[in-house]
């Protein structure tokens, strides 16, 4: 079975425990983008609450743009934006600082594509976790409208307007002290929360996540 999900702009944490099944999962860059999406947002915990981070595209980007097409822009410094946003909720994290030197290029790179910051946290992010990330994800090599059956099409399933019911277990976070899971939180919050213990913490939530989106429709 494939699991077939879109880009995601720091991941959801049900999305990214997607990876430690260890099964094929297809990055779709052929797809058309959609806006309000993962894609190019993600969300963080502030003191008020969720807080959403979003990636600006160029206005030419539509729906019936691939995504691998979609480039960012640079209107707004949305980069000093997202760094500072991380910096509010998660210096006083546990682990923040350890993985500190190694974010802050992503704020400062120039990056023209979507698909190619998205692309560069995604390998950060499992060779955070220790995984190979080359190992565990295929690309789509032309756009697939409709899978197989025996296959899992997420692309539109995993989203912020739509969330899945998935029930995960606490873990400690700053402005939380009774740990409430969030499913739409980014998995930056696991790892800054948790540090190398977000590894078996994933690999658990794994078969919660697989479970829930194969009763999807």
């Amino acid at each position: 079975m494939k699991w077939i999900l879109s880009t995601s702009y720091l991941p959801p944490i049900p999305y990214f425990s997607l990876l430690f099944l260890k099964n094929t999962l297809v990055l779709d860059g052929l797809e058309n983008f959609q806006k309000q999406s993962f894609r190019n947002r993600a969300q963080i915990l502030s003191p008020q609450g969720k807080l959403v981070l979003t990636v600006p595209v160029q206005k030419y980007a539509r729906r019936h743009t691939p995504i691998k097409e979609v480039r960012i822009s640079y209107e707004s410094n949305w980069q000093k934006l997202h760094w500072m946003s991380l910096q509010s909720c998660y210096r006083r994290s546990t682990y923040f600082e350890f993985y500190e030197d190694d974010i802050i290029p992503f704020f400062e790179k120039p990056y023209t594509f979507l698909w190619d910051l998205n692309l560069e946290w995604m390998e950060f992010l499992c060779k955070s976790m220790g995984l190979d990330f080359h190992a565990l994800v295929s690309f789509s090599e032309a756009y697939i409208p409709h899978y197989a059956p025996e296959d899992r099409d997420l692309r539109d399933s995993i989203h912020p307007k739509h969330p899945g019911g998935i029930q995960g277990e606490a873990y400690p976070q700053v402005f939380d002290p009774n740990g409430k899971f969030y499913e739409d939180l980014s998995v930056i919050d696991v790892l800054f929360n948790m540090g190398k213990q977000a590894n078996p913490y994933l690999n658990r939530l794994a078969q919660v996540s697989a479970g829930t989106y194969l009763k999807m429709k």
